[in-house]
């Protein structure tokens, strides 16, 4: 269905889906929200929908490693900063064990585990950049169904946007 037709049309109780690919070619934290103009037969009134397009940070985070003597260094110099967030599910399709993390983080985490650990809580680190410059060091805490997820900006780093990265 071509939405520039006059007249074009969707049946009752039928539906159409219209794929829209976007290729951001800067990093832009303002949000990008795209309008969609529509009538219905109950409602011959033209009628504006906002829809907020999705967007990861991911695809502008270079990581970092390090070892963990020089991430716990840098971890400890910018935790005063950190976000975090509450402990989590963890969906047992995509992580199976701790060490399958390590595929969503570029290999990039090192295990910060302490080696007396009652709790039996396995522990990462790593490090990023964004095209902003700044540095942000991250923070994960795993036990056996749920993960907490903390992160750190560094220098002039913006929180806010460490908050939009967990």
């Amino acid at each position: 269905m071509n939405p520039r037709i006059k007249g074009a049309q969707i049946n009752v109780k039928s539906q159409i889906k219209q794929e829209i690919v976007l290729d951001y070619q800067s990093f832009n934290f303002t949000p990008q929200v795209i309008q969609i103009t529509f009538t219905t037969e109950e409602n011959p009134t033209m009628t504006r929908l906002s829809v907020p397009l999705p967007f990861t940070l991911n695809k502008y985070m270079v990581w970092r490693s390090y070892d963990i003597t020089g991430y716990k260094q840098n971890w400890k110099r910018a935790k005063p900063n950190m976000v975090k967030i509450g402990y989590r599910n963890i969906n047992a399709k995509f992580i199976k064990s701790p060490s399958d993390l390590n595929r969503f983080f570029d290999s990039s985490l090192v295990d910060v585990t302490p080696t007396l650990n009652p709790k039996r809580k396995t522990k990462y680190g790593s490090s990023f950049l964004l095209p902003d410059g700044q540095e942000y060091f991250i923070r994960l805490h795993l036990d056996s169904q749920r993960i907490k997820i903390m992160a750190a900006p560094t220098g002039n780093a913006n929180k806010s946007r460490a908050e939009w990265a967990v």
